[in-house]
C-alpha cells in the first residue's frame, strides 16, 4: 500500500528530462549546402541552449513541473546554460557541476525545411549522470524523458513504481545500429524518433514499415515527418497528423519540443491520437523563431494551435 503521506512530503516533478546539455549556434538565411572554398553570409543567426535543455525548457514552458538531470562542467557553455536554465523555471535540483570542461558545441545549418549540424563534444566518452534510484525515492516523479537506457537498478525502480518512460533517438550512427538504442525501446512506454533515425534502426525505407517494426516491440510510437507532421502507433491502429501551417524560421528543435508536447498530453491522460496531436502543434509552433527553446509553445498557445490543427486520420 502506497503511504500517502511519505508521498505528500517528497516534492512533485510531472517530468524528469535525463540528458546531455550543449550550445547550438545556429545560422539562417543560407541558400544551400556550403561548398569547399567559398563563403556564405546567413541573414539570421541564434545563440541557444540546446540538447536535452529544449526538452526540458519546453515542458516547463507547457506548465509541467520539470526537472532536469544533467551534468554542469566549470567551462563557458555549462555557465551559459545553467544561467540560462534559471529562467525557464526548470527545477536544478537533479544538476550535478563538475570542476571541469563539459563542453559541448553544435554549429547548425538551418534551411526551410531541415537543418544539419556539426558538434564538438570536450567531454567524449563522459559517463553522465543519468537518472538515480535517489531521484525516484526521494521524489514524485510522474515521467521519465531519456534518449538512452536507464541503468538496470532505476529501469527496476521505474517498472516498480509504474512510471511512464518517454524516449527519443538521436543522430549518432554507431548508436541507431547498436543494442543500446534496443535497449531503450525495450524500456519505452512512447518512442518517437524522427524519419530517418526510424529507418537507421529498422532498416526499412517507408514510414509505414518503420511504424510497423517498432510497434512490435513498444506500445506506443510516434515518429516525425518533419513537414508532413507524424505518424503513430498505438493499440494497433495507425494514426496520421499533419503538420500545423506556420510560417517557419528555424526547425532546430522541433523534434524536441514534438516531444515535450507528446509528454504533455501523456500527462493529462489524453487518448493517444490526441497526444500525437499536442505533439505535432508544439513541433511545429517552434519553428516560429531561431533556436530550439525560443519559440517552444505554451498552454494556451497548444490550446489554440490544436483548435486550428486538421483532423487525425486514422487507419487499421
Amino acid at each position: 500500500m502506497v503511504d500517502l503521506e511519505s508521498v505528500a512530503e517528497r516534492p512533485l516533478f510531472d517530468v524528469l528530462v535525463r540528458g546531455r546539455s550543449s550550445i547550438d549556434l545556429t545560422f539562417l538565411g543560407l541558400p544551400h549546402l556550403p561548398r569547399l572554398g567559398e563563403e556564405y553570409h546567413a541573414t539570421g543567426f541564434a545563440m541557444n541552449p540546446g540538447a536535452s535543455f529544449i526538452n526540458a525548457a519546453a515542458t516547463a514552458r507547457l506548465g509541467l513541473r520539470t526537472g532536469y538531470a544533467t551534468d554542469l562542467g566549470n567551462d563557458f557553455c555549462s555557465r551559459y546554460i545553467h544561467d540560462q536554465l534559471k529562467s525557464t523555471g526548470i527545477d536544478e535540483r537533479f544538476i550535478h557541476f563538475h570542476e571541469q570542461d563539459l563542453t559541448e558545441l553544435s554549429v547548425g545549418l538551418s534551411f526551410p525545411t531541415d537543418r544539419t549540424f556539426i558538434t564538438w563534444d570536450a567531454a567524449e566518452g563522459w559517463e553522465d549522470r543519468g537518472v538515480l534510484i535517489d531521484d525516484l525515492r526521494r521524489n514524485v516523479v510522474r515521467c521519465i524523458f531519456t534518449h538512452v537506457p536507464l541503468s538496470p537498478d532505476v529501469h527496476a525502480e521505474v517498472r516498480r513504481q509504474g512510471i511512464p518512460v518517454c524516449v527519443d533517438s538521436f543522430w549518432q550512427i554507431d548508436y541507431l545500429h547498436s543494442d543500446r538504442v534496443w535497449q531503450s525501446i525495450e524500456q519505452a512506454t512512447i518512442f518517437m524518433p524522427n524519419l530517418i533515425e526510424a529507418f537507421e534502426i529498422t532498416g526499412t525505407d517507408t514510414a509505414e514499415d518503420a511504424l510497423a517494426l517498432l510497434s512490435k516491440r513498444v506500445p506506443m510510437v510516434a515518429i516525425k515527418l518533419g513537414a508532413a507532421g507524424a505518424i503513430g502507433s498505438h493499440h494497433g491502429h495507425m494514426y496520421r497528423v499533419p503538420a500545423l501551417k506556420v510560417e517557419v524560421v528555424d526547425t532546430t528543435g522541433a523534434g524536441d519540443n514534438f516531444d515535450a508536447g507528446m509528454i504533455y498530453g501523456l500527462l493529462r491522460d489524453l487518448p493517444f491520437p490526441e497526444c500525437l496531436r499536442c505533439g505535432v502543434v508544439a513541433g511545429s509552433l517552434s519553428t516560429r523563431q531561431a533556436g530550439g527553446v525560443e519559440g517552444s509553445a505554451t498552454a494556451e498557445e497548444m490550446v489554440a494551435g490544436l483548435l486550428a490543427l486538421g483532423p487525425t486520420e486514422s487507419e487499421e
